[in-house]
């Protein structure tokens, strides 16, 4: 993706431009609805076998961390 700005650039907009770390924030708050969803739905529908459970809990985690 040579066309995207490094993180530094984003960064460096997001102090710039106020309507531009506006949208960020927003995007940021759907990634986490979205993620919080994928969370819900991985435990709904989760077998009760211990592989199951296991694999479902690392993908729980996974999204927990990338939650922040």
């Amino acid at each position: 993706m040579d066309d995207m700005p490094d993180k530094s650039g984003v960064y460096q907009w997001l102090m710039k431009y106020p309507e531009f770390l506006a949208a960020y924030d927003l995007a940021k708050e759907k990634q986490m609805d979205f993620y919080a969803n994928e969370i819900l739905e991985i435990t709904d529908e989760c077998p009760r076998d211990s592989d199951a459970v296991a694999k479902a809990k690392l993908q729980v985690n996974t999204r927990q961390w990338l939650m922040g």
